[in-house]
């Protein structure tokens, strides 16, 4: 073979070799997919709204919006294509709204409009469309994407409740409104916010307020509740008042800012009511009326029966009025009670029983004693003596308490009925036995001073026989006075 024949298969060969290892090089660095292609998306991330008609996070009023369209040839970036920008408003818009823009993509295949969404005009949230196209080659190649505009964290509603969170508009003085707040996200991710409520008079003087940092408000238009209980100072003007409710994206003195407009909502304010509980000891034995509600400085006057009758020989006796257990002064039916709280006054009674007290035969002679007493108290009665009668014995319902025991003492634990029995005795004077009581020490004086008198008179007589038998007593009646033994003459005489 010649040498020009051998130059042209080497040359041939060596082509092959560097024709295989371009297209092998080709294919490495190529991508599978063929055909062009254009993505519209946005900048929030990370839900932007990249891929095929995806869907964009959601923009607030004055928010800045950015439209990135990349155009793609078997996924490489095509520089110098012309994009149509179409962006249509919410179709409920009375504006509507539609911007047009033509933009050429830059070396990395992207074209780029912005514009900004209307501040403090709710006629433009909702939800916004734009649509891109370009062409490549022959071919128009399409991409949409789609967000929502509106208060990212918005208030929809407020209500003011009671304690038991049924909604209520009126509140006293002195007392608690409680707040309950909806809260609303429609974003596509979870936003913390930070709310606020403050309550001012119908003069517009601060009353009251509040603030809970870090509320989680979940995302995709879910319902969160925020609950607030702000006290209602006694200084309140009566009448009606506001409570304004606000979301920040961080309390203002850390430079927050507001995720919507306020809220408010009115509600009256009107006098405390306290409740005046009205009650009996024992319990239940009578209703005494005045228990209920009552406006705050209001004088509420009580007045409890002074006896209470259950049943014959059973009753109730009124002792006295307690104020939250503060006892007044007893006796006094009366009470009154000055509502600047809630009071319970109990009208203290106690227990009585009859005691009956007669005689038999009935009506000889009226004894003392029959009368109500308290209950486990101890009476003392004394049948007195009565003309042309003698006492016989007592009984006490019936049972007898021994015959001749005129003074006995009673038990009040149940009604009583005592009886004085006495016979009929001897007609003639009769002396009452009170009598004998002070004649017995002047009897037994009496009985001294005869005694006395008695031993005088004997010693009297005694110095007069001496007298007699001596001394010119004798010598007058001729009696011997030489040592005669005077005894023995007169035991003679």
């Amino acid at each position: 073979m010649s040498v020009r024949p051998k130059k042209l298969v080497l040359m041939l060969t060596l082509g092959a070799i560097l024709l295989g290892l371009t297209l092998a090089n080709m294919k490495i660095v190529g991508s599978d997919s063929a055909g062009g292609a254009i993505d519209l998306f946005t900048q929030k991330e990370p839900y932007s709204g990249q891929g095929p008609n995806m869907p964009s996070d959601a923009f607030g009023p004055g928010e800045e919006v950015q439209i990135y369209a990349s155009a793609t040839y078997n996924d490489y970036p095509v520089e110098g294509l012309l994009v149509a920008f179409q962006v249509l408003g919410p179709r409920n818009s009375v504006e509507n709204i539609s911007l047009y823009r033509a933009l050429y993509t830059n070396q990395s295949g992207m074209a780029m409009i912005s514009f900004r969404v209307l501040n403090l005009n709710e006629s433009t949230f909702g939800e916004w469309t734009v649509i891109g196209n370009t062409k490549i080659g022959d071919l128009t190649y399409a991409d949409t994407v789609r967000f929502k505009v509106g208060w990212i964290i918005e208030i929809v509603s407020l209500k003011t409740v009671n304690e038991n969170h049924v909604e209520q508009t009126e509140f006293s003085r002195d007392n608690c409104v409680g707040i309950e707040l909806t809260v609303r996200n429609i974003a596509m991710v979870e936003k913390m916010a930070t709310i606020t409520v403050t309550i001012q008079d119908y003069l517009g003087t601060f009353l009251n307020a509040t603030e809970l940092d870090n509320f989680a408000v979940q995302p995709n238009g879910t319902f969160d509740y925020a609950y607030f209980s702000l006290y209602i100072p006694k200084s309140a003007y009566i009448g009606v008042a506001t409570v304004y409710a606000c979301a920040y994206t961080a309390p203002p003195a850390d430079n927050g800012v507001p995720y919507c407009p306020e809220v408010s909502k009115n509600f009256l304010i009107t006098t405390a009511e306290y409740f005046l509980m009205v009650k009996t000891e024992p319990t239940l034995i009578i209703t005494i009326q005045g228990e209920g509600w009552y406006e705050e400085n209001t004088t509420v006057s009580l007045t409890a029966p002074l006896v209470i009758v259950v049943s014959n020989g059973v009753r109730y006796s009124f002792s006295y009025w307690d104020v939250d257990g503060f006892s007044t002064s007893k006796g006094a039916n009366l009470v009154n009670v000055f509502m600047d709280a809630n009071h319970i006054a109990t009208a203290h009674y106690i227990l009585q029983y009859y005691l009956s007290v007669s005689t038999d035969p009935l009506g000889i002679i009226t004894i003392q004693g029959e009368d109500w007493y308290d209950e486990f108290s101890n009476v003392t009665l004394n049948a007195p003596a009565v003309s042309q009668y003698n006492f016989g014995y007592w009984d006490v319902n019936g049972v007898s308490q021994g015959t001749g025991v005129k003074s006995i003492m009673v038990y009040m634990n149940v009604p009583r009925n005592c009886t004085a029995h006495y016979t009929h005795g001897p007609s003639g004077l009769l002396i009452p036995d009170w009598f004998w009581w002070p004649f017995l020490p002047f009897l037994i004086l009496i009985i001294l001073l005869l005694i006395i008198l008695l031993f005088y008179i004997r010693r009297r007589r005694k110095k007069t026989e001496t007298a007699f038998y001596s001394g010119w007593t004798a010598w007058f009646y001729g009696y011997d006075l030489r040592n005669s033994d005077f005894r023995l003459r007169k035991k003679i005489i």
